[in-house]
Parts: C-alpha cells; structure tokens; sequence
C-alpha cells in the first residue's frame, strides 16, 4: 500500500495551449466512501492524499463551477497488472454521474 499520492488539478483556458496547474487550495473537495469509514486522508490545502487503510473513496473536486471525480483505490498489497485505472467506484457514483467527466 502506497501511502501517500497527490491529487493534481489543472484547467484549459482559451487562447492558453497548455493545461495551467490549480493550487489545491482554491478547489473544494467531497469524499464519498458508501457510508463506510474513509479509506484516505485529504489535506485539502495541498492535495495530498494519505492511504488509511484498504477500501475506495470517491473525490469531488469543484474548481469555478467545474467539477469531477477521481477513484482512489488503497489495497493492502498492490497485484501486479492491476491499475488504479481499472477501478470505477461505480457503487459509490451519485446517479447520472461518471468519472474523468467534467460539468
């Protein structure tokens, strides 16, 4: 198990080419961990993100009336193949809504 990561927000600006890095400070953030205890810890100043134990959470991050979700899953032991990429947090997902897409 990984113990910390960072959870990195950019934004696209028109005329600008390039993705401009947010400070974690100026978003907001929700976890959503199915009524169950959280599974990380969010330093919602910095982003960083700290594993508590096995389990997914759902982040939402909000930044000037944009938001999405991002899917963090903690194992004990990470399985060789196996990518945070794979995991959905489909149970965890309010209706209607889907990772990676912003609104």
């Amino acid at each position: 198990m990984r113990n910390v990561d960072y959870l990195n927000i950019y934004a696209r600006y028109k005329g600008i080419t390039e993705p401009i890095e947010i400070y974690p400070a100026f978003a907001t953030y929700r976890i959503l961990a199915g009524g169950r205890e959280n599974p990380i810890v969010l330093d919602q100043q910095t982003g960083l993100i700290t594993a508590l134990k096995p389990g997914e959470a759902l982040i939402e991050t909000s930044y000037a009336g944009w938001h999405n979700w991002t899917c963090v899953d903690v194992e004990e032991k990470p399985v060789p193949g196996n990518s945070y990429y794979d995991k959905n947090c489909a149970g965890l997902l309010p209706v209607g809504e889907k990772l990676g897409s912003t609104r």
